[in-house]
């Protein structure tokens, strides 16, 4: 609704006729049935959900960004290459999240995974307390755990995964975590707990790669300015 009524000012109101965004893919969700009823196209260079692609509408949502089928495809190669059999998911509760989880399940199934999904997991992104969405992937037992955050939300869960001991089974061996382009940022080693954790657990995640000069000279200028790696998003925006 909040979406849906800053869409309606900036359109009504203000005249805009082009809107760049929105970011998260359950906005744009509203933005494709707005953009149809009032022909505004959006130009996301964020949300990845598949979903998107398949809504009534769908021509008025352009995407600088590629869907999460490729990401989901890439995430189950990565899980097969490792010889993961127990596979765990937890993913926020929204059309990315969930979207996600249940993509990289269908992968791994279309490709031949001679494994099992132990559990999926939601949360609610709002929450600051994980522990019983932890408790239900560890009672599960697996080898590998796909993990599908935002940058806050997602440091508080690995850090809280440390302090339950989710980085080895029942049998003392070394869990490997995932990540994907939700949590590819600096901040989500903000907290000193999920750092180490991540340190000791992560194997690999996913991210938009961008190539060639032009990103290679924005890349050094952007280091230079703010003294970081840009993130996640910064060379779709």
């Amino acid at each position: 609704t909040t979406g849906r009524t800053k869409m309606e000012t900036m359109v009504k109101t203000d005249g805009i006729q082009v809107i760049v965004g929105p970011e998260v893919s359950s906005v744009c969700e509203v933005a494709v049935q707005y953009g149809a009823e009032n022909k505004i196209p959006f130009i996301t260079p964020s949300a990845t959900a598949s979903v998107l692609s398949e809504m009534n509408g769908t021509e008025w949502l352009f995407r600088t960004v590629p869907t999460d089928d490729l990401q989901s495809q890439v995430l189950a190669g990565l899980i097969m290459e490792g010889n993961y059999t127990r596979l765990a998911t937890i993913a926020i509760n929204n059309t990315y999240g969930v979207g996600l989880a249940d993509g990289v399940v269908d992968a791994l199934e279309a490709a031949g995974w001679n494994g099992t999904v132990v559990t999926q997991v939601v949360y609610e992104e709002d929450a600051e307390e994980y522990h019983a969405e932890l408790q239900q992937i560890k009672d599960s037992d697996p080898d590998a755990v796909f993990a599908c955050t935002y940058d806050y939300d997602g440091m508080m869960i690995f850090a809280q995964a440390a302090d339950m001991g989710l980085d080895k089974d029942s049998h003392g061996n070394k869990i490997a975590w995932f990540g994907c382009d939700g949590n590819a940022s600096p901040s989500i080693s903000e907290s000193p707990e999920s750092a180490e954790f991540l340190n000791e657990t992560f194997v690999a995640g996913t991210i938009v790669g961008v190539a060639g000069p032009i990103y290679d000279d924005f890349m050094v200028r952007f280091q230079d300015t703010f003294g970081e790696y840009p993130a996640a998003y910064s060379s779709t925006t």
